[in-house]
């Protein structure tokens, strides 16, 4: 089955997205009937090939992705519907790990890393 079939395309309505080092991460959005999406793809940008990643363990649309180069990781924030999750995808290892929760739910939001102090505001 192609991802139109599964309700959902490569760049579904309300996913975001990051280009780091010639790959582009694509994760959540909405299907055709509005539900948040949990899926993750990368997009090689120099071999036009996509590959499937594991999957957000919170399904979101709307929500804010940044990355951390001293950690080589992903962080997810938020989303809309009232998320206040956040999680942390390792690129070395390809695993998601949940991150202590916001104070009050966040979509749309920014997300800025302080690599020098390391810390994420």
């Amino acid at each position: 089955m192609t991802r139109e079939e599964h309700g959902y395309s490569v760049f579904p309505h309300g996913c975001r997205s990051i280009y780091i080092n010639g790959l582009l991460y694509i994760t959540g959005g909405k299907n055709v009937l509005g539900n948040p999406l949990s899926m993750v793809n990368v997009i090689d940008i120099n071999k036009g090939v996509i590959y499937s990643r594991p999957s957000m363990k919170v399904p979101r649309a709307y929500h804010t992705i940044e990355y951390l180069d001293n950690y080589e990781c992903l962080v997810v924030v938020g989303g809309k519907d009232g998320n206040d999750q956040c999680e942390i995808y390792d690129i070395f290892t390809n695993k998601w790990h949940l991150l202590p929760r916001m104070n009050c739910p966040r979509y749309n939001a920014n997300v800025v890393y302080n690599s020098f102090a390391g810390e994420v505001y």
